[in-house]
């Protein structure tokens, strides 16, 4: 039995246990990945991404995104390398959330030492269809709101500045290091206030074709106004450019978004995961 590091250039190796988007994944800054063979064969993979790395008044934290096994009675292999990892890196806290789709993987993470609990996922995922019906989808967009494919290089990477100076990264931890062409140009929009980017709704289409808003940050003065408006424009052009099944990820990660999606979709729910976390 042997442990590797998944990188670019071994990743397609694992795909019969990787997802796409995770594969797509693995060339991010902050994304970690180790996969374990037997015979020279890939029976499973573990992929994390780590948490705060660049905020110096949070504790650095890691998210397992994917955890795949053949036979999940080899997971503490994985787990013993991927425990020196989490400490190399002065991770202080491991979570997850995965797919409860395998009876033997809560089994796995108790004997790991995680807490671990069926719970709502905090994602919810809804239809670009279920999106333009919404009342918010009507009317015009104002000239100041605009797609993120009509700015320059430079009026981007200030306004992603300029979120970063205010801590506002949505669900990206490297959204300091991706290009403008990470994001669905057409889709995504911002507001422009004097020549400089004073808002961003960025949307990313996955390698399996889901669309996932990946920030949304509105700042003074009417914040609240410019980022109605900005999901009123990415809302009609999403429902221009995809088909009405188009499944979209909205994330309930901090207070804003869990509050925004109880008002937009009051009787949608999560499914049901296995979450858990352990001290490091």
């Amino acid at each position: 039995m042997d442990i590797e590091r998944i990188t670019e250039e071994n990743v397609q190796e694992y795909m019969d246990h990787l997802s796409p988007d995770m594969a797509e994944s693995m060339g991010r800054e902050y994304f970690r990945g180790i996969g374990l063979k037997e015979n020279g064969a890939p029976e499973g993979a573990l992929i994390w991404e780590i948490k705060n790395a660049e905020d110096e008044d949070a504790d650095r934290e890691s998210e397992l995104m994917f955890l795949g096994l053949a036979d999940t009675a080899d997971g503490g292999e994985l787990f013993r390398v991927y425990s020196d990892e989490a400490e190399e890196e002065e991770v202080v806290r491991t979570f997850f959330e995965l797919p409860d789709t395998d009876p033997s993987l809560e089994k796995l993470l108790s004997g790991q030492g995680f807490s671990v609990k069926n719970t709502e996922s905090r994602d919810i995922i809804v239809t670009v269809g279920e999106l333009s019906s919404l009342d918010l989808s009507k009317g015009k967009v104002p000239p100041y709101v605009c797609g993120v494919g009509e700015l320059m290089a430079r009026q981007y990477r200030r306004g992603i500045m300029n979120c970063l100076f205010q801590k506002r990264k949505g669900l990206l931890e490297d959204i300091g290091e991706l290009p403008m062409s990470f994001f669905d140009q057409e889709v995504s929009s911002c507001v422009i206030t004097d020549e400089k980017v004073n808002g961003f709704l960025l949307v990313h289409q996955t390698a399996g074709g889901m669309l996932v808003v990946e920030l949304m940050a509105s700042f003074e003065p009417d914040a609240a106004v410019n980022m109605a408006m900005m999901m009123r424009r990415s809302i009609t052009e999403a429902a221009n450019l995809y088909p009405a099944d188009t499944k979209v990820l909205l994330r309930r990660h901090n207070d804003q978004t869990r509050q925004l999606s109880a008002r937009l979709f009051p009787k949608k729910k999560g499914e049901t995961v296995l979450a858990g976390e352990r001290k490091e």
